[in-house]
This record gives C-alpha cells, sequence and structure tokens, in this order.
C-alpha cells in the first residue's frame, strides 16, 4: 500500500478513536507513533491489517465494523482532497469515473496497485459493479459505496450477485436514471442480421413502399405517361419517407456532438440500429470516454497543484508568523541595546564625577600630607633645640 493512503486511514482513526489507541496501535507493529509517511511509500499491507486489528480488539468491534467506518469516513477526506474527482451530477457518474481514477493512480504513482473498478448498465436504473482486489477489502469498499452515496444525497440498494476470494460482482440499483437505449426498429429488422449499410436499406424500404403504387398503377391505368407519372411519384415519396424513417438516428448523433460541443462528456445513452448509425454513436462514446480520462487525469493534476499551493500557503504564513516574531524580538534586542548604551553613558557620566571628586580629595590628601611632613619637619627641628638646650642644661649642672 502507499503511504497516501495509509496516512489517511490513520488520520480517520484518529479522528474517531483517538490519539491514544492509534498511537499504541503503531507502536504495537514497530511504528513511531508520530511517523511521517511519504506519500510514494511502500507500507506492507501486514502492518496495516495488525495495527486495524489492534485497534478492533480495543474498541470492541470487528475488522470488518472497522473498515467499513473508514470506508465511509474516507469520502469526506478524499473529496476535501481531490474535489473536482467529485465534481458529478449524481452517484452512478462518479462511480462510473472510479475506473479512470484508479488508471491515473496506477499510471502517475510507481508500484501503485489499486484495485479494478467496472461498472456496468444493465436498465435504466441499475447497474452490475465489479470490484478485483488482491487485497480482498470488500468492507472497505461498502463503507465507501455508503458514503459515497451520503455525499450525493441518493438512496441505492445493493446486493451480493457472485463473490470470489479476491473479487465481488454487486448489484446496484440507483434511485435516479442511469442509461437508456434507443431502439430503432425499423433499422435492425431491415438489417437481415448481416446488412449494415445504410443505403441498402433505404433502397430496400424504398423498393418495398413504392412497388404497390407501380403494381396498382398499371393494373389500374392503361395510360403508359400516367402510370410512368404515378410510378415516378410512388418511387420519389417512397425514398423520401424511406429516408426519414431510416435516417431518424442522426438526431441523437446531433445530440450527442451537441453535447460534446458543451463539453458534456457523461455516458447516459446508446442506441440500437444495426448499422453505421450504431458504429458512429459508438465512436462518439469513446471518443468521450478517452476525453473523460484525460479530464480525470488533468483534474488531478488541478487538485495536487492546489493541494500543494495551500501547503506552500500553510508554510508562507508559518515563516511570515516567524518573521513577524524575529523582527519583534530584533527590536526587543534592539531597544535593549539602546536603553543599555543610556544606562552606559549615565554610568559614565557619575563615574567621571567621582573620579573628579575622587582626583579632588587625592589632591588635597597631597597637600594635608605635605603640611603634615613640614609640622613633622618642624616637630623634629624643635626636638632638636629642645636637646641641644636640654644638653646645655646638663652641661652647666655638672
Amino acid at each position: 500500500m502507499k503511504g497516501t493512503v495509509v496516512s489517511t486511514w490513520i488520520k480517520t482513526c484518529r479522528k474517531n478513536y483517538g490519539d491514544d489507541i492509534v498511537n499504541k496501535a503503531m507502536v504495537s507493529i514497530g511504528w513511531d507513533s508520530s511517523k511521517i509517511f511519504n506519500p510514494l511509500e511502500d507500507v506492507p499491507d501486514t502492518d496495516v491489517f495488525n495495527m486495524m486489528e489492534y485497534i478492533s480488539k480495543d474498541k470492541g468491534i470487528t475488522t470488518n465494523e472497522l473498515w467499513k467506518s473508514i470506508g465511509k469516513d474516507n469520502i469526506a477526506s478524499f473529496s476535501a482532497a481531490y474535489p473536482a474527482f467529485f465534481k458529478h451530477d449524481n452517484l452512478y457518474q462518479f462511480l462510473k469515473s472510479m475506473y479512470d481514477v484508479h488508471m491515473v493512480v496506477k499510471k502517475r504513482i510507481p508500484g501503485a496497485n489499486p484495485p479494478l473498478i467496472e461498472l456496468t448498465p444493465i436498465s435504466k436504473n441499475e447497474a452490475v459493479f465489479v470490484y478485483k482486489s488482491k487485497r480482498k477489502m470488500f468492507d472497505y469498499l461498502e463503507g465507501l459505496i455508503k458514503g459515497s452515496a451520503d455525499y450525493y444525497n441518493e438512496k441505492i440498494t445493493t446486493k451480493v450477485l457472485e463473490r470470489t476470494e479476491d473479487s465481488i460482482k454487486l448489484s446496484i440499483k440507483f434511485e435516479k436514471n442511469i442509461y437508456s437505449l434507443k431502439k430503432y426498429p425499423l433499422n435492425k429488422i431491415l438489417s437481415f442480421g448481416f446488412i449494415h449499410s445504410i443505403e441498402v436499406k433505404i433502397t430496400i424500404l424504398t423498393v418495398l413502399i413504392s412497388l404497390p403504387f407501380i403494381l396498382i398503377s398499371h393494373s389500374a391505368f392503361r395510360d403508359s405517361n400516367f402510370v410512368s407519372l404515378i410510378s415516378i411519384a410512388g418511387v420519389f415519396l417512397s425514398s423520401l419517407l424511406s429516408s426519414y424513417l431510416l435516417l431518424k438516428p442522426k438526431n441523437m448523433i446531433t445530440s450527442e456532438l451537441q453535447k460534446l460541443n458543451e463539453n458534456k462528456y457523461v455516458e447516459e445513452m446508446d442506441i440500437q440500429t444495426s448499422d453505421f448509425f450504431q458504429k458512429l454513436y459508438r465512436l462518439i462514446l469513446d471518443y468521450k470516454k478517452n476525453v473523460r480520462k484525460d479530464f480525470v487525469g488533468f483534474k488531478g493534476l488541478t487538485d495536487e497543484m492546489g493541494n500543494f499551493g495551500s501547503e506552500v500557503e500553510a508554510a508562507v504564513n508559518k515563516m511570515d508568523a516567524s518573521s513577524t516574531e524575529i523582527s519583534q524580538v530584533v527590536d526587543q534586542v534592539a531597544q535593549g541595546a539602546q536603553n543599555q548604551a543610556q544606562e552606559t553613558e549615565r554610568a559614565v557620566a557619575i563615574l567621571g564625577e567621582d573620579i573628579t571628586q575622587l582626583n579632588n580629595v587625592v589632591s588635597n590628601e597631597n597637600v594635608n600630607k605635605q603640611k603634615l611632613e613640614n609640622t613633622v619637619k618642624n616637630i623634629t627641628q624643635s626636638f632638636d633645640h629642645v636637646n641641644n638646650t636640654s644638653s646645655s642644661l646638663f652641661e652647666i649642672l655638672k
């Protein structure tokens, strides 16, 4: 299985059953609970099935019920991610387009192996739906069909016609008419099972209609000129009537060409004429089918571009928010630096004043020191004088 669909299933389980149980289920099979899946990543089927079994046991439901719930919910997820695939008038048209969608997926994603889906109308409101897949996800399919019916607000009735190990065939009765077959009995009768040329059919019908005119005119009138005139008129009217009756299918052809001109490529009708009209109509249907395939691929591409654009926009918005936060931080740092510079300037001014005062104190101290030294010198000199005087007195006393 590809990572893109597994990621969708996990998101659905988180929404329906909570993160805690899903995280435990992922860890139980060896995955990280925060694992991010690459869309092109190949995920082992057994891992997915084991994870779903863990969730079903924890919630007390069967895996069948779990897959049905996931399938029904996934329609909402897919319609949000790929809205172009859901732009159809009714459920039948949507289911009919799924074959083309899966072919586009298989072509674009290397290694993708989507199930084979075929839908064939068998009456005006009933179709046979065939699903083939080695993964045998029949319950998931049932959920998808129910979710699709809810999306298009239609009531349907399904019946299992055949089931094998890896396929299932369903009869689906739709609420609205899905198909009509226009039959042209006269064209078919005149083919006699092998005549497909419209020219030959017109000739045969002209002969059959004009022959009574010719026979009656020859038996009722003897004037050869009058008989010829009646015969010519009979042939002309017969040819006109034959052409009108046998060329009626051209109206259907014109209608289909008009639909092509209006970009309407949905197969809704078929005709039976057993001649080139039927072949031409089928060619138009084949052309519409091929164009529809191209449209499916184009619509898928536009949705992917839209999703990518949304992701880029989200990233840009996130970057814008980060830039705003960074700008705010830079402003705060700048304001802080400015405040710090102002405080530093004030501190320097105060320090300058303190240094000036300190210089004044030092100068005063130097002056006081000089005075003190002079005083000490004077005291020393006075002491010397006193000492000399004392010595002199001592000599006198001797």
